[in-house]
């Protein structure tokens, strides 16, 4: 965010002052559009329509990928290219049914972020304000990156089959301009390409009707997963980033706890030289001077007290700083209590979401690696360039995932140091057992899993790239083998 200029901020529309509702508002609009969403308006029932017919649709295009895998099933090199549209299809078909199903709890997620983690009598401080303005402008950010990424793969894609057409076709005309070789290039047609390949009981490459309409089927297939797939990923990456930032805001208050107390008692140089002049006159009073007197005594552990009246006035403050203090800690406890529970709703509502796309995403990385290590880069560069970027866009999709979540599990281990640097020693007796209670709380740390076993971290990240890299070393192994 520091390298962006505050005009390329304003462009995309991440500049830190903007709420962080706002910011995420952007993913939940794109969901809405694709019917995958709630949403309070009259024409809602034909955006719901249009997401089960992107379902049907993609459930049909795995359907006839799967009967072509049947009747190639000794073709390792096209039973990949079949398998890597199966698992992104397959994938965006569940991760679309399992949101319309669990539309209510996945509302209350989003709601219980927006809403409730600060209560009207719980208000975040401007600078807690600032800390999540920046993380979500960060999780906008993030989205706009992840989503322009899929939309140029999905544009790869789609329109490569015709660029290669084009290009078939002009080097016909040249050869029949040119007359080399007319009789044997006579009968020679361009061949019709689709995006994917697929199996279909009507006749596509003789047929122009029927392979326009489909290609226009496979193209839709095609843009449903490269927009669903980000768009839903992104939203709940942009949850963990959020979270994150709750914890960050959390732990900015907890070490400047006595900073704020201060602040609400509104204490200046003028309060404090009217404390004095208070404190002056109480030392007339014989008991009330000496028990002053024996208090700060123990607080210093008997190196002494001048009897000034501007000891007294300290003592005075730090007893009418143990109210703000304890109140601002309670604030503390039922924030850090507020998102332990939300973390956990989370982490139950993308359990098997995780599961899935953790298998999805270690035979994607064998499949795609494999591809474009059989591909001849010279002869067909614009398919080798489009795998490329599809593993570029697989990576981001996973890794995003494990690295939010590493950085969720490193912010809530953070708050167990935030919370001894917050003055504590200065404070009594009660608020030294509060803070135990949160500081030992915090000690276990808050995680998210993939099915309940892989924790989302960087370190299990390398784990499935190294699992893919296996997979992919067995499987180019048996391919040379077979060629041989």
């Amino acid at each position: 965010m520091k390298l962006m200029s505050p005009r390329m901020k304003k462009i995309l529309g991440v500049e830190e002052h903007r709420e962080a509702k706002e910011l995420l508002e952007f993913n939940l609009r794109t969901l809405r559009i694709l019917g995958l969403w709630k949403w309070d308006v009259p024409h809602w029932r034909y955006h719901k329509a249009f997401a089960f017919l992107a379902i049907i649709a993609l459930i049909l295009f795995n359907i006839t990928q799967i009967c072509d895998v049947y009747i190639h099933i000794n073709s390792i090199e096209h039973i990949t290219k079949l398998l890597l549209s199966i698992v992104f299809s397959s994938l965006v078909a569940f991760k679309n049914c399992y949101l319309l199903l669990r539309s209510d709890d996945a509302s209350e997620l989003i709601d219980q972020l927006q809403n409730k983690f600060f209560t009207s009598g719980r208000r975040p401080t401007p600078q807690q304000t600032i800390i999540l303005n920046r993380y979500a402008a960060r999780a906008k950010l993030y989205t706009i990156i992840r989503t322009s990424l899929a939309l140029c793969t999905a544009t790869l894609w789609i329109l490569s089959p015709i660029k290669e057409m084009l290009l078939e076709y002009a080097e016909e005309l040249h050869t029949r301009q040119y007359g080399d070789d007319v009789k044997s290039n006579s009968s020679k047609m361009s061949i019709l390409k689709l995006p994917f390949v697929a199996y279909y009981p009507f006749d596509v490459e003789n047929n122009f009707l029927y392979f326009i309409l489909t290609y226009i089927y496979q193209a839709f297939c095609g843009l449903a997963v490269f927009i669903s797939l980000p768009t839903w990923d992104m939203l709940f990456v942009s949850v963990f980033i959020h979270t994150s930032g709750h914890f960050k805001a959390l732990q900015h208050v907890l070490i400047h706890l006595r900073e704020d107390a201060g602040e609400a008692l509104e204490v200046d140089g003028n309060q404090l030289d009217q404390d004095v002049r208070v404190s002056e006159h109480t030392v007339s009073d014989g008991n009330k001077f000496w028990t002053a007197a024996f208090h700060l005594k123990e607080n210093y552990d008997g190196k002494g007290i001048r009897n000034d009246g501007r000891e007294m006035q300290s003592a005075s403050m730090e007893q009418k700083l143990d109210r703000p203090m304890q109140h601002i800690l309670k604030n503390c406890v039922q924030h850090h209590q507020v998102i332990l529970s939300f973390v956990k709703k989370l982490e139950a509502f993308l359990k098997p979401v995780m599961l899935m796309q953790l298998l999805g995403s270690v035979i994607a990385y064998c499949v795609l690696g494999f591809q474009m290590s059989v591909i001849p880069i010279h002869g067909e560069g614009t398919k080798f360039v489009t795998l490329c970027g599809s593993f570029v866009s697989a990576l981001l999709e996973q890794g995003m995932f494990y690295w939010f979540g590493g950085e969720l599990l490193e912010a809530s281990s953070e708050t167990l140091n935030a919370a001894y640097h917050c003055e504590w020693y200065t404070t009594n007796i009660k608020f030294r057992k509060h803070l135990h209670i949160l500081m030992e709380r915090a000690k276990r740390q808050v995680k998210l899993t993939a099915g309940g076993f892989s924790t989302l971290t960087l370190e299990n990240f390398t784990k499935v790239i190294q699992s893919s890299y296996q997979y992919f070393a067995m499987l180019k192994a048996v391919h040379n083998k077979d060629t041989d």
